[in-house]
């Protein structure tokens, strides 16, 4: 598990360094700071709605009294792209 967490915080920000390198070299400083920028506001916000959904989702799945297991799941997978989308780069944009 170590070695997992390990590689995940030295390989990831190499790929995202190399890929930002990319970018301001093919389309300008500017351009790629906006595109970072811009998918962080994304990111936030579709985070926000998708999230607010997600829980009332879950609220309406408890109140019918079933176990909201896929509400739960989607929640997370929407909150984990949100961070991706949020973080820095064009490779966990890609991911999240």
């Amino acid at each position: 598990m170590l070695v997992k967490f390990l590689l995940l915080f030295t390989v990831v920000p190499v790929i995202e360094l190399a890929l930002l390198i990319e970018a301001g070299q093919y389309l300008g400083v500017l351009p790629t700071v906006m595109a970072v920028l811009g998918t962080g506001f994304v990111g936030a916000l579709l985070a926000r709605n998708q999230g607010y959904l997600a829980v009332r989702r879950l609220q309406q799945a408890l109140s019918a009294g079933r176990f909201p297991g896929e509400e739960i799941v989607d929640g997370v997978l929407i909150l984990s792209g949100g961070l991706l989308l949020l973080t820095p780069g064009f490779f966990t944009d890609f991911v999240g």
